[in-house]
């Protein structure tokens, strides 16, 4: 659920929670033998305060990162 420390000053979630949501959802074991150096974020609508978060992350073959997509409900 996005929390009030989740939003700024236009009500809508923070661009750089999106990134933490999607760290958090990997094992914390990748963090100690992978390192990002770039990622794509393609925002398709903006989640605000209240909204359900769902992160969906899994593995792409032949690929050292998962996959994550972020969805949500309001």
């Amino acid at each position: 659920m996005v929390r009030y420390s989740d939003i700024d000053m236009h009500h809508h979630v923070n661009n750089t929670i999106y990134i933490e949501w999607i760290l958090d959802s990997y094992p914390f074991e990748m963090n100690q033998t992978h390192q990002i150096h770039t990622f794509e974020i393609n925002f398709l609508a903006e989640s605000s305060y209240g909204d359900e978060i769902s992160v969906h992350t899994e593995p792409v073959e032949n690929f050292p990162l998962p996959f994550s997509t972020v969805s949500f409900e309001k």
